[in-house]
């Protein structure tokens, strides 16, 4: 099942992280207590580029998980709450992936990943497991249903509009040719305006090659053919070159960014 929503021939992006297209978005439930456990797994998913937030495991921040909207949820056994609880609570409100990792200090006996399952986890790990294996099961889980798809169906930069499922360009109002391989570039820039993106993301995303095959000089000319669809104005976004590693689109001060759903 494809995972992204397509436009064409080109891949929506979902969301950024740093200048990266993210692989989706994590929300990691723990106790207060395990603060400093959480500190290195959540810089860990980031590194390999998960959108991730944390959130304490008060009941009450149910809710705010759900508002979430996340991909997977991972929950950190405690002792000081209901494990069992969340994943009940979880999977009455939420459509996604749950995986817990066991307490640390206590250790995992069956009984306690029987109730974790029974209580609506998907998956159950031990606190002993390295990284490399965590990260592993994150990919199963997350290969078990598709991303959610987040992108605006519309982006409103000024007078520029992005309408993603017509495919189409307007400026001050009016239609403009935009070829398939600029909308795919303007797109992933415009879904993160004021950010940098990497070039070699670019390539990846849009072209759908690996960035060692494409030569850099391939991606400038698309830019410039970008740069004159787009026009200049007091309205209109620009694109800047960053340090010959990405591209920024800055939107016009006045507007900045509007989404229309």
């Amino acid at each position: 099942m494809n995972r992204r929503a397509t436009i064409g021939n080109v891949a929506a992006p979902q969301l950024s992280v740093n200048g990266s297209v993210a692989r989706g978005r994590i929300c990691v439930v723990h106790a207060a207590e395990v603060a400093g456990i959480v500190t290195p797994i959540v810089a860990d998913l980031r590194a390999e580029r998960y959108d991730v937030v944390s959130v304490g495991s008060d009941a009450a921040n149910v809710a705010w998980i759900t508002a979430a909207d996340p991909d997977l949820v991972i929950v950190l056994a405690s002792e000081t709450f209901d494990m069992r609880r969340m994943c009940e609570s979880l999977r009455e409100t939420i459509d996604c992936r749950i995986l817990v990792l066991g307490d640390v200090d206590r250790g995992t006996d069956e009984q306690t990943i029987i109730e974790a399952l029974d209580a609506g986890a998907d998956d159950f790990i031990h606190a002993a497991v390295g990284t490399p294996v965590l990260l592993a099961r994150i990919r199963v889980a997350l290969r078990a249903a598709p991303l959610r798809d987040r992108a605006p169906k519309r982006i409103v930069l000024g007078d520029v509009l992005i309408d993603r499922d017509a495919h189409a360009v307007l400026v001050d109002g009016a239609p403009v040719n935009c070829p398939p391989l600029q909308f795919g570039i303007l797109l992933m820039l415009a879904s993160s305006p004021g950010s940098m993106v990497l070039r070699d993301s670019l390539i990846s995303e849009v072209w759908g090659i690996p960035p060692a095959t494409v030569d850099p000089r391939r991606v400038r000319i698309a830019i410039s053919v970008l740069r004159r669809v787009i026009g200049s104005g007091p309205r209109r976004p620009t694109i800047e070159s960053v340090s010959r590693i990405g591209y920024r689109l800055v939107p016009p001060i006045e507007t900045g960014l509007n989404p229309v759903e």
